[in-house]
């Protein structure tokens, strides 16, 4: 498998592959600072990772992208 650093050898742009959430106007990480895996579903490598955001986090990016609306 390959692992997030291999695949990132791999891009041309790697700028845009982020590894946090968009909203309200800037990238962030999840407060806990738990994250989940990406998966390739053909190979099954990691190919990056998102954070995983709770409840509140959640709530506030859907009231950010209500009020973008």
């Amino acid at each position: 498998m390959a692992s997030v650093s291999d695949t990132r050898g791999q891009l041309s742009r790697t700028d845009l592959l982020r590894s946090q959430v968009y909203y309200d106007g800037a990238w962030r990480d999840a407060a806990s600072g738990a994250s989940i895996d990406v998966t390739d579903p053909y190979t099954g490598a990691v190919v990056g990772h998102v954070p995983s955001l709770d409840a509140g986090e959640v709530r506030s990016a859907i009231a950010a992208a209500d009020a973008a609306f």
